[in-house]
């Protein structure tokens, strides 16, 4: 068996406002796995392209608003988009409540999208593993309330999170 990634990403984060900050870049990758026992050919590949981007801005001293997203093709899923939007109120120092809202999407592994690991013993052939190619992305919403808290003189620190997921495919 033998995998092998290449990737290269770039990454610029820039401040054009004093209450503006952002952060944008790209990413380009290559995984090929060559493994005849889970795929039942010489070799497997994905090549990937994202672009990604996010932007923070305070609206208030106590008012942080985030918005980003990241667009992504693949060569198992196509494209995607996976959009982010996020508010923090800084209630008082070291306390700070947040409501999110997210779409993310996850492709399918090499293995997911190509398995076919077969045994055969004489005539009699058995598939253990097998995909019939062909998957989506698995696509998650999710809806967060949340609050960040800073405790006993910065020695304990309280995160909780109420959330909600919706997850298909």
């Amino acid at each position: 068996h033998e995998a092998s990634r290449n990737n290269l990403e770039l990454q610029h984060t820039l401040k054009p406002l004093p209450s503006l900050r952002m952060v944008w870049g790209g990413e380009v990758r290559s995984e090929k796995v060559r493994s005849p026992r889970y795929f039942n050919k010489s070799s497997v590949k994905n090549e990937l392209q994202r672009v990604f981007g996010n932007a923070e801005w305070r609206v208030q001293p106590n008012l942080l608003l985030n918005v980003g997203a990241m667009w992504e093709d693949n060569d198992i899923t196509g494209s995607d988009v996976s959009p982010r939007l996020a508010l923090n109120y800084h209630v008082r120092p070291g306390h700070t409540l947040r409501a999110s809202i997210s779409e993310a999407n996850r492709m399918p592994v090499l293995l997911e999208e190509y398995a076919d690991t077969r045994v055969q013993v004489g005539p009699l052939l058995r598939r253990e593993l097998f995909s019939s190619g062909n998957l989506r992305p698995e696509q998650i919403r999710t809806l967060e309330l949340g609050y960040l808290g800073s405790l006993a003189q910065d020695k304990l620190t309280l995160d909780l999170r109420l959330h909600y997921d919706r997850v298909e495919d």
